[in-house]
C-alpha cells in the first residue's frame, strides 16, 4: 500500500485484494471495462465530517457521481493513467483539483476536503479572478447596469474553474448593454456579445461553444429577472454554457456598496 499527500487530499493506492475488503460505496460506471477503480470520501476541512451529497467529477472520459449520506463515492471502469479529480457542494470552497495515477485493476482511494464557502469565494483568492468582482462600477453606468455588471461578473467568476481556468476562453454575454460589456471586457479581456459565439457541433457529444472570430473556446452566459430581498440585497439567477449539454444555473445573492453592488452567496440550483 502507497499513501501520498496531495493539496489536501489523502491518497491510499491498493490492490484489488484490499479494495474487495471495504464496504461498498455508491458506485459509478465510468464505462471502460477493465478499468481501474476510484472510491473515497468528501469531508469538511474544517470539521472532518463528511459532506453529504457533494458532487464528484472524474474527466476523461467525463464521469459524475453524488456522495452518500456518509460522503462516500465510487467510479468503476475509470480509464487508466492520470486522471483528474473534483467534487463541489453549494456553501463550500474548493482546493485545487487532484491529479491521481491509476493502472488497470488498481483500486485509488481519495480523500477530498471541502472548506466552507463557494465559487466567489473562489474567485476572490485567485489574483487573476478577484478584480473581475471586486473593481468599482463605472461612474456612467445607472443602477441597473451596475446591478448586471456584478451578475454578470458572477456568472464568469463561477465558470472559472471548469472553463476559463489558466487557458481564457470567451464569455459570450447574452442582454447586456455595450456600457456593461465594456466594462467586463476591461476586467476579463475575453468578452463578446452573444452573437460572436455559436456551437461548433462537429466537436462532438458536448458540442463546445466557439468565438467565431478567433475559433477560440467560449461560453456563453446569461442572468434571469431581477428579485428584491426584504433586507434590501438583490437575488438573480445566473448561468453558464460552455457546450449544448455542459452547463450550469445558480441563483446569486447581490449586496449593495458605496462602489456598485458585490455578489455574495451563490447556490448551484442545476447542472446539464
Amino acid at each position: 500500500m502507497r499513501e501520498s499527500e496531495l493539496a489536501g487530499v489523502v491518497v491510499l493506492l491498493m490492490t484489488a485484494g484490499f479494495a474487495a475488503l471495504e464496504a461498498q460505496e455508491p458506485a459509478a460506471s465510468c464505462g471502460v471495462p477493465g478499468g481501474a477503480v476510484v472510491t473515497g470520501t468528501v469531508v469538511d476541512d474544517s470539521t472532518n465530517r463528511p459532506v453529504a451529497g457533494s458532487r464528484v467529477h472524474l474527466l476523461v472520459p467525463l464521469c459524475n457521481t453524488t456522495a452518500d449520506e456518509q460522503g462516500r463515492f465510487r467510479f468503476e471502469e475509470a480509464r487508466p493513467g492520470d486522471q483528474r479529480l473534483d467534487a463541489g457542494h453549494p456553501g463550500y470552497r474548493r482546493f485545487a483539483p487532484v491529479m491521481v495515477a491509476v493502472g488497470s485493476g488498481d483500486t485509488v482511494r481519495v480523500e477530498l476536503r471541502l472548506r466552507p464557502g463557494g465559487p466567489i469565494q473562489d474567485c476572490r483568492a485567485l489574483p487573476a479572478c478577484a478584480p473581475l468582482l471586486d473593481a468599482p462600477a463605472p461612474d456612467e453606468l445607472d443602477e441597473d447596469e451596475r446591478l448586471r455588471l456584478a451578475a454578470y461578473a458572477a456568472a464568469i467568476a463561477i465558470a472559472w474553474s471548469s472553463v476559463v481556468r489558466t487557458d481564457p476562453a470567451w464569455a459570450c454575454v447574452e442582454g447586456a448593454t455595450p456600457a456593461v460589456i465594456d466594462e467586463l471586457a476591461r476586467r476579463y479581456s475575453h468578452v463578446a456579445v452573444r452573437d460572436a459565439c455559436e456551437i461548433d457541433r462537429a466537436a462532438g457529444a458536448i458540442d463546445e461553444v466557439r468565438h467565431r472570430p478567433t475559433g477560440e473556446r467560449g461560453f456563453f452566459i446569461r442572468i434571469g429577472p431581477v428579485e428584491e430581498r426584504e433586507d434590501g440585497a438583490r437575488r438573480t439567477t445566473v448561468m453558464y454554457m460552455s457546450g449544448r449539454l455542459a452547463g450550469q444555473e445558480w441563483w446569486c445573492d447581490l449586496a449593495r456598496t458605496s462602489s456598485g453592488w458585490r455578489p455574495g452567496l451563490c447556490v448551484q440550483i442545476s447542472e446539464y
